[in-house]
């Protein structure tokens, strides 16, 4: 039992080691206010400021139309006949129901219905003011749909403006646009000048204003001035939420660097590790018959999940509260398996440097793997570096012609070198290469036929390569 607790405090110290290692950075020795997540939350307010309060958009649908906006109005709505067998279809029940209960009067009203909406779609293809018209209506639908979505985020975006106060001045118009009482020493402050002034930098997607004209339709103003925080206590309830997460866990990892400090100690000082705790184990017993790629993959594979395990861990500490993004369940199932993973490594770590002890003993066995061995082999193929040269050439080609066939699908103007270098060395190589492989069929089935002491058809000698001596 104590091996083990002496590995999972160990595992549990460099998780520790790594969380302050890779998110202490943006904790000691600053404030809430230089953090990405202030940041991100200040972008967000003063894109909304802009959206709702500074310069939201009022601006006319454009009333212009081109000629291919015509073409593709025509295109996206099918074909005239379809179009014109569409609303006789969406009639034909109605009206069908209606002479079953013999109402002439409702099949009259129907078909005169379906009489003008029949005219109407035969005029949108023919009139191109009521396709223009057509258009523009839809145009104007959308930007008013959109209008109303964004209505609907007022209410996010006056949660996130309480607590802020500004002074700021339109530099074309002269407005003056203003908030609360700007403070001398504020908690936190934003200036803007007319060399860098607050506007529409496509922050507005932080908000949902799914326009497609809405470069157009958006202010193009530019303010001077400033935004501020004028005391903690009077911040938004997000920016409150944000510092207390800020600064319990600013403690917390100072805490962890203390932990760190004082379980090193007590770990190599108090408990010292005996190797034998590990060596004894029949696992590892089992380990050592394996080859030694399997012992360095195991290794190199447990050692990358437990970085990962270990980022994810760090990741969920420092994620906005807020919102309820992060459980503490999923906080120590995280610290679980982060610490298995990094309990496994330690043990492989262990397993290694006992194993091979010497770099010597670690050359002996890598020289002895079945890799080294395929190396090996693989050399054999140079034995004639005639026949190596060619297939090295072969293989090139081939590799080249696929690599660039799948360029090609993702940039067709690639077609212009890919085309001339498929005639002229991808087919050829190819044709080659078959013509050798052929070749070197003949040859083993005729060396066959020899060795079983008949003399067999006639093997024709081709050129000067070594098959053709072979032959």
């Amino acid at each position: 039992m104590k091996k083990w607790m002496w590995l999972a405090g160990l595992s549990l110290l460099l998780l520790c080691l790594w969380t302050v290692m890779e998110k202490g950075s943006g904790y000691f020795g600053k404030a809430y206010t230089n953090t990405q997540s202030f940041r991100y939350d200040f972008d967000r307010f003063t894109d909304g400021l802009l959206l709702f309060e500074l310069a939201p958009p009022t601006s006319t649908v454009d009333q212009s139309v081109t000629s291919w906006e015509l073409d593709q109005y025509r295109m996206d709505h099918t074909s005239l006949t379809d179009q014109i067998q569409m609303v006789r279809d969406q009639y034909a029940d109605a009206i069908s129901a209606a002479e079953e209960e013999g109402d002439s009067s409702l099949v009259a009203e129907l078909e005169e219905q379906r009489g003008e909406e029949i005219s109407a779609v035969r005029e949108n293809f023919s009139n191109d003011e009521a396709a223009k018209k057509a258009i523009i209506e839809q145009r104007e639908a959308d930007y008013e749909e959109s209008l109303r979505q964004l209505s609907e985020q007022q209410g996010q975006f006056e949660g996130q403006a309480s607590g802020y106060v500004y002074q700021l001045r339109d530099l074309d118009s002269g407005e003056v646009f203003t908030k609360g009482t700007i403070s001398d020493e504020p908690y936190f402050e934003q200036m803007y000048s007319a060399q860098e002034p607050l506007y529409f930098s496509n922050g507005y997607w932080s908000f949902d204003f799914p326009y497609d004209d809405a470069n157009s339709t958006l202010a193009d103003n530019r303010f001077s001035g400033v935004i501020q925080i004028p005391e903690k206590g009077v911040a938004g309830a997000s920016v409150i939420s944000g510092i207390n997460q800020f600064r319990l866990l600013k403690f917390f990892l100072y805490f962890l660097l203390a932990a760190v400090a004082a379980s090193a100690w007590w770990l190599f000082k108090k408990r010292p590790v005996q190797i034998a705790w590990y060596t004894g184990l029949t696992s590892y017993h089992n380990w050592r018959k394996l080859a030694v790629e399997w012992k360095l993959i195991g290794f190199i594979v447990s050692a990358a999940f437990a970085l990962v395990a270990a980022n994810h861990f760090a990741a969920l500490l420092t994620r906005p509260w807020e919102g309820g993004s992060v459980s503490l369940p999923s906080v120590f199932i995280a610290l679980a398996l982060a610490v298995l993973f990094w309990a496994l490594t330690i043990l492989q770590a262990i397993w290694l440097w006992q194993h091979f002890g010497k770099w010597s003993c670690f050359k002996e066995e890598i020289l002895q793997s079945f890799t080294a061995s395929q190396v090996y082999s693989a050399k054999d193929a140079f034995l004639n570096r005639t026949i190596g040269f060619q297939m090295a050439w072969v293989l090139a080609v081939v590799f080249l012609w696929g690599a660039g066939t799948a360029l090609m699908i993702l940039q067709p103007v690639v077609v212009i070198v890919w085309l001339p270098a498929t005639v002229l060395l991808g087919l050829p190589s190819l044709l080659f290469l078959m013509t050798r492989f052929g070749y070197l069929n003949r040859l083993l089935k005729g060396t066959e036929q020899l060795a079983a002491g008949s003399l067999g058809a006639e093997l024709k000698v081709k050129g000067k390569s070594p098959l053709s001596r072979h032959a």
